[in-house]
């Protein structure tokens, strides 16, 4: 597909839920890729790259490296290239410009406002296709500008949740019984704790932050679900994938305990987990006016 395999700098990406995000995506769509593992504290393994955030990936094709940064900008330039692989992938990078703009605080922030629309030359759409592509990108950036506020408050929400949650994603990863491995655990965890009190307050969540995260996951259910499988329909589409992404940090937490008590999400969540590992999503060429080749993911 790319040439060459995707390169993955990470840190853990049980803890990262943008990196989790993308992660099930590649995985979803059988795009072979190469996940390396971030030091914690030094990051010496993207010292290459001017933007010092994760995730990031790179991706060679011909004898050209590109680089692509944030998790939504990633799985839209990626499904976009799937879709219709006769533009160059530098190109389709090139359409998601990263912009400067002045908040409402009156602070420079760096957006890119179309990171979740798909690059599709206009002539390849069918009206079926364009309404469900404009319900998918509703929903992506619902996740990206709202639901992804609730995570950290509620996975972090005591000292103790936030102990547990370090403990066990940390357990999973290279650094387990290390030096890193403990401090991350420990200064990692207390320091999450704190940042999930400052989104709290940044973002106006309720006091009790379970409140917000349940109406939230049964507004998917009500308002995106309805009667449907998936917010894609009958199989989990980007909008899906990126909400699993979000929601699977919590996995054998107190949190998700709490979900599957007290919403309706844990159908949708379960049926989405057993369909991306049968890497059965929803072909990204379905409905288009004419079939468009796709390039296979390859390791050269």
């Amino acid at each position: 597909m790319y040439g060459r395999i995707v390169k993955s700098p990470s840190i853990n990406t049980k803890t990262a839920r943008f990196v989790a995000k993308y992660e099930l995506f590649l995985r979803a769509y059988d795009i072979p890729f190469e996940m390396i593992e971030v030091h914690p504290f030094t990051k010496k393994e993207i010292s290459f790259s001017k933007y010092k955030k994760l995730p990031l990936v790179t991706i060679k094709q011909g004898d050209k490296e590109h680089q692509i940064n944030d998790s939504s900008v990633i799985m839209s330039v990626m499904a976009s290239y799937m879709i219709d692989n006769t533009h160059p992938i530098a190109d389709i990078i090139a359409k998601f410009p990263t912009t400067t703009e002045v908040n409402s605080k009156g602070k420079e922030v760096k957006v890119i406002r179309n990171k979740n629309y798909l690059s599709i030359d206009e002539h390849l759409l069918t009206p079926e296709k364009e309404k469900a592509l404009l319900k998918e990108s509703k929903w992506r950036n619902w996740i990206d500008d709202y639901f992804i506020h609730l995570v950290s408050p509620n996975l972090y929400r005591t000292l103790g949740e936030s102990y547990s949650a370090f403990d066990y994603h940390i357990s999973l990863g290279p650094y387990y019984g290390t030096w890193e491995g403990f401090a991350a655990k420990y200064f990692g965890s207390a320091g999450m704790w704190m940042i999930g009190k400052l989104v709290k307050k940044k973002y106006g969540i309720s006091e009790d932050v379970r409140v917000d995260l349940y109406t939230a996951c049964n507004k998917i259910v009500t308002s995106g679900l309805r009667d449907n499988k998936f917010l894609g329909g009958d199989e989990p589409n980007l909008a899906d994938i990126s909400l699993f992404g979000m929601l699977s940090v919590m996995d054998h937490q107190i949190v998700m305990t709490d979900l599957n008590k007290n919403t309706k999400i844990t159908k949708w969540y379960n049926r989405t987990k057993r369909f991306i590992n049968k890497k059965r999503t929803q072909d990204l060429r379905h409905d288009l006016k004419r079939s468009v080749e796709s390039k296979t993911p390859s390791i050269q």
